[in-house]
């Protein structure tokens, strides 16, 4: 009886065994159908992006191509402008150097001119000097006579001063002796009158006399 009951227990202990390893397995399968589930999405999402990045890749191809149609275009277009401005390059090249004879030829004739004007301005300037030295010399000369006239003139206003003071003190003097003579001359008058009135009187006395003797 003890062994069918430890039997019992074995199959029982087996049964929970097995319930655990089922439920383990369940599990799992519920893990692996999770899985699975979640493998498919992540399938499908890498489907789309799969899909998302062959669009953007066609896109990205397309747009490249567009870009390099674009770039030969401008590269076409580029190599044009390049010919048309070597050409233009090698037009303005002739222009430069047929410009560059004209100008040196123009900068020889002004070379040319400018010392004709410099040689006429060295000359022009040396006459300068020399009238400027005559110039100076005159002013000097100026100066010495100006100087001169101005002691001169002092001289002359000075003289001028003294003549008129002598001619002030003869006018006075002659003008006092016409005083003195005028008043000599008319006492001289009056004692001429006086004796000619005197002569005149004895002269008819004397007259008178003689007529009476006779």
């Amino acid at each position: 009886m003890d062994k069918k009951i430890e039997i019992k227990g074995d199959q029982i202990q087996q049964v929970q065994k097995l319930t655990v390893e089922t439920e383990c397995l369940e599990n799992e399968l519920m893990n692996i159908k999770s899985s699975r589930t979640r493998a498919n999405q992540v399938i499908q999402e890498f489907k789309k992006q799969l899909q998302s990045v062959a669009l953007d890749v066609d896109r990205k191809k397309e747009s490249q191509n567009d870009r390099i149609k674009y770039l030969n275009h401008a590269i076409e277009t580029a190599e044009k402008e390049k010919e048309r401005l070597n050409s233009k390059l090698r037009q303005l090249e002739i222009e430069v150097e047929s410009q560059k004879e004209k100008y040196e030829s123009q900068v020889e004739a002004m070379q040319y001119q400018a010392h004709e004007i410099e040689t006429n301005l060295k000359s022009k300037i040396q006459v300068a000097l020399h009238q400027l030295r005559g110039l100076r010399e005159f002013q000097e000369h100026k100066h010495q006579m100006d100087e001169q006239m101005r002691n001169i003139s002092q001289l002359i206003s000075k003289e001028r001063k003294e003549r008129l003071a002598e001619q002030s003190a003869i006018h006075k003097k002659l003008q006092a002796q016409r005083e003195y003579y005028e008043k000599q001359l008319s006492h001289d008058l009056a004692e001429a009158d006086s004796f000619a009135t005197e002569f005149q009187d004895l002269h008819l006395d004397l007259a008178t006399t003689k007529i009476l003797h006779e």
